[in-house]
């Protein structure tokens, strides 16, 4: 005879707590729910959520190595080394192609001695002006050449911007646009034979503008998540919604970091960081193993335990390590190693840095200490009934706990 009382979706134990709340037989609890995403909050009365804590994951599809290096993904996106400030053009040796262009019509790969362009493929904006210039850092003579080749979400070719000479190429990019690349002559000459040092000894710039920027901005470039940004979802036995956003939350093994989404902390078990050939690195050989190592990291990384990495699989440990031919792994100080026996092309400390000035090798690594970090709260409410919590993000599986008043079953 209730039933006209409650919305049909509800189920009979929900009406009859709420029928007996109602009637002051039950006072409001604390209840507290944890699940792999969606959760349910069962029973819940109309209140703000007392707390929603995520639980960081990180998957990697694939075995990766040196060779063929293999994302890691977390609830953002994959793991990617990207430019964090407004200059988008990463001059290292890992970001550029040298004596390659683009045909302009069909986009293919065209050698060419005199000729360079970007490696891999840049995010750029829809129907944006962007900028592309160099400028020489000895007398500030300009790049006699330069375009801008626009891709699709796809990274399928759809265009180039018009070669432009002895000035800065200014183009607006196409709706359907979502990446681009760019090919430069720094010198106008064709017999030049370009080499990474003349590449180095220009300032380049490719960012958002409608005109070269008056004061040169280096590129900043930093590990962080690019993909569909995650959205975490409250919903009511309505299908009434509230929304959430989630920052990257990192795992690592048994370790993970965590955000309480109501009040906005954050704990860091997790770092990530590109390596490079600036730490300073050392070689240890023997049978079953050839580490390169370094210092660097000591004090800041967990002991002894395996880390993920885009060129080497999870699992690899110094007392394991002759069972795998590469792996990532911190020593007894919490030193960075590198399982490399499965390399036969790199066998000098020498070889080492320069597999990693030419490649992008990124760490997801246990941090020694866990970091407290503040971010912006995020209000939600529970309705009165069953409310489900669930997510969209680039990984699956993914741990929520929610504290809600609820009554009492």
């Amino acid at each position: 005879m209730f039933d006209s009382l409650f919305p049909k979706r509800w189920t009979d134990a929900t009406k009859l707590m709420l029928l007996k709340a109602m009637k002051g037989g039950t006072a409001a609890v604390v209840k507290t729910v944890t699940g792999t995403a969606p959760i349910t909050l069962a029973g819940a009365v109309s209140h703000a959520i007392l707390s929603l804590t995520q639980t960081g994951k990180c998957v990697q599809n694939g075995t990766p190595t040196p060779d063929a290096p293999v994302d890691i993904y977390c609830n953002n996106g994959a793991i990617k080394y990207v430019a964090l400030g407004a200059n988008l053009f990463d001059p290292s040796p890992s970001a550029i192609l040298l004596k390659f262009y683009r045909n302009s019509t069909t986009g293919v790969l065209t050698p060419s001695n005199p000729n360079f362009m970007s490696a891999g493929y840049i995010p750029v904006k829809p129907n944006t002006s962007y900028v592309l210039v160099g400028r020489s850092k000895s007398d500030n003579t300009i790049s006699a050449w330069n375009r801008i080749y626009w891709f699709d979400a796809n990274k399928e070719f759809i265009s180039t911007s018009s070669y432009t000479q002895d000035k800065a190429t200014v183009a607006v990019s196409p709706a359907n646009a979502a990446f681009a690349q760019y090919g430069i002559n720094y010198n106008n000459s064709n017999n030049n034979v370009l080499t990474q040092a003349e590449v180095d000894s220009y300032n380049y710039t490719f960012c958002e503008g409608a005109a070269e920027p008056a004061t040169f901005v280096p590129f900043v470039g930093g590990v962080k998540a690019v993909g569909t940004p995650e959205t975490l979802t409250v919903t009511d036995a309505d299908s009434n919604t509230q929304t959430a956003s989630v920052v990257d939350l990192l795992s690592v093994g048994s370790a993970a970091d965590t955000q309480e989404i109501i009040g906005g902390d954050v704990e860091r078990a997790i770092t990530k960081f590109r390596v490079t050939s600036d730490m300073t690195w050392q070689l240890a050989s023997g049978s079953g193993y050839k580490q390169f190592y370094t210092s660097d990291t000591q004090g800041q990384l967990k002991n002894s335990v395996s880390c993920m990495s885009n060129i080497a699989p999870y699992g690899c440990t110094a007392s394991n390590r002759a069972s795998y031919q590469h792996g990532c792994y911190t020593g007894g100080t919490g030193n960075l190693c590198f399982q490399m026996i499965g390399e036969a092309d790199i066998n000098t400390v020498d070889d080492w840095k320069a597999y990693l000035d030419e490649n992008i090798v990124y760490v997801i690594a246990e941090l020694a200490t866990a970091a407290a970090e503040q971010v912006a709260g995020q209000n939600l409410n529970a309705a009165a009934g069953d409310n489900s919590v669930s997510l969209s993000a680039e990984v699956s599986g993914i741990t929520l706990t929610c504290k809600y008043k609820g009554v009492a079953s």
